[in-house]
């Protein structure tokens, strides 16, 4: 991979950045007025209540929280203020919780998963390499996860991720500037994660390794302008390879309301939240399992902790299976139709209305 597609590829993001954080809110605004033309449209209401009632509809994918604690401080995240809530509980995933929910999700023939907590991350489970082993024994399971990579260099866990076998990495960064990106994860640990990441993609590329390995800007800087910063260019630059991959967010979502457009830097846009929430969100359709085994609608976002309305019962008491298809689940469903939404979900900007 040369320097130069390296280069216009950045200037294909940079562009994308640019149109993206002009037009984004604005797909949403008209998207909302399409959606707004549905409630007078009745037969439309009673075909997604149908689709609700058929069950015939499976998790796309399964998330995991293997550890709900976080090592860093993200401006755009409200770990730091739900790790204060005094009702909030942190915690790590059991192996014999994870074994369960695991079989489970074998069980409902459920392909993709997800070492991703809802806040927190991964490499703060000290188990999660026992974790990936297991998952990775059935080869049709697709298994990733995201990390803010400040533990990659910690026991050299950038070598024991391209040798486990998982399949996607997604690592979030705010670019390649010590005090931005500071700024941005709200920890000093910028050299750490720095030379993780450094040593990850030399790693992979020694080993030739098919793990795909995507770096997630999140910063306030256009794409373009990190391409010539100086720790790209002698720490990232040299490892890439075509498994690499670069995503810039456009936008950032409010976690229903617990993050302002104050918390975020200039140059990082609030995304705008639907005002029609009267079709269920897709995300109810996914799950996810917190670390004492509670089994949770939507793995996207939380407001004072996850342990909140979107719980479903618990994986220790019953079948993933009857839990995701049990009444519980399927009131918070259709409680949308009524207008009637879960807290989380009230002014959350991630929804996304269910297409059937």
């Amino acid at each position: 991979m040369n320097n130069f597609n390296i280069f216009m590829s950045f200037v294909k993001l940079g562009l994308l950045a640019s149109i993206g954080k002009r037009y984004s809110n604005f797909k949403i605004f008209f998207e909302d007025l399409k959606n707004k033309k549905l409630l007078n449209n009745k037969e439309y209401f009673v075909k997604v209540k149908k689709y609700i009632d058929s069950k015939q509809y499976n998790i796309d994918r399964l998330y995991f929280e293997v550890s709900n604690v976080c090592n860093a401080k993200c401006i755009f995240c409200a770990y730091k203020s739900i790790s204060k809530n005094p009702h909030h509980k942190n915690g790590i995933m059991d192996f014999k919780i994870f074994k369960k929910a695991v079989n489970d999700a074998i069980d409902m023939n459920i392909k993709k998963i997800s070492l991703t907590p809802t806040i927190g991350d991964p490499l703060v489970d000290p188990n999660i390499f026992e974790k990936i082993e297991y998952i990775k024994k059935n080869e049709s399971i697709y298994g990733y996860f995201y990390t803010n990579g400040l533990f990659l260099n910690k026991n050299e866990n950038y070598k024991k991720i391209v040798d486990s076998g998982i399949n996607e990495l997604d690592i979030s960064t705010a670019g390649f500037d010590k005090k931005n990106w500071e700024k941005i994860f709200g920890v000093d640990a910028y050299k750490t994660h720095l030379l993780g990441l450094s040593n990850l993609l030399k790693y992979a590329k020694e080993r030739k390794s098919n793990i795909k390995i995507n770096i997630n800007l999140r910063t306030n800087l256009n794409p373009i302008r990190i391409f010539f910063q100086k720790d790209f260019k002698n720490y990232i630059l040299p490892h890439l390879t075509t498994k690499v991959n670069f995503t810039y967010m456009y936008t950032y979502d409010n976690w229903g309301g617990a993050i302002q457009k104050h918390d975020l830097l200039s140059g990082m846009i609030l995304r705008r939240a639907y005002t029609f929430k009267r079709i269920p969100c897709k995300r109810l359709f996914d799950a996810s399992i917190l670390f004492d085994g509670s089994v949770r609608l939507c793995a996207c976002r939380a407001i004072e902790t996850e342990f909140d309305d979107l719980v479903i019962g618990n994986i220790k008491k019953a079948s993933l299976e009857s839990i995701f298809y049990g009444e519980k689940a399927q009131n918070i469903r259709r409680s949308f139709l009524d207008g009637k939404y879960p807290k989380t979900c009230r002014e959350c900007s991630m929804y996304v209305p269910l297409k059937i």
